[in-house]
C-alpha cells in the first residue's frame, strides 16, 4: 500500500487543463477504469474514465487532497469486484 500514499505534484494551473499523472488503473472483464490528476484552476482535478468515457471528475484545493479522493474511488471500485 505504499505506493498509494505517493501524492503526484500538480502543475499550477496555467490557463489550460494538463494531466499531472495516474493515481491508479483497474480492470474488470474487458473494461479498464484509470484514475488521473489534471491541473485545475482551484488546485487539482480528479478524473475517472472507463473505457473512452469521462466518468467522473471533481477538483480540489491540492494535490494531497486530490490523491486522497482518487483513492476513495479506487476502494469503491474495489468493492464491486475490480482488480488491479
Amino acid at each position: 500500500m505504499s505506493d498509494e500514499t505517493t501524492v503526484i505534484e500538480i502543475p499550477e494551473w496555467d490557463g489550460r487543463a494538463k494531466e499531472a499523472g495516474e493515481v491508479w488503473r483497474l480492470r474488470k472483464g474487458k473494461k479498464e477504469a484509470v484514475c488521473t490528476l489534471w491541473t485545475h484552476p482551484n488546485g487539482g482535478e480528479v478524473r475517472l474514465k472507463v473505457g473512452p468515457e469521462l466518468w467522473r471528475f471533481e477538483s480540489r484545493g491540492d494535490a494531497a487532497t486530490a490523491t486522497e479522493l482518487a483513492l476513495e474511488w479506487k476502494w469503491q471500485f474495489l468493492d464491486k469486484g475490480w482488480k488491479a
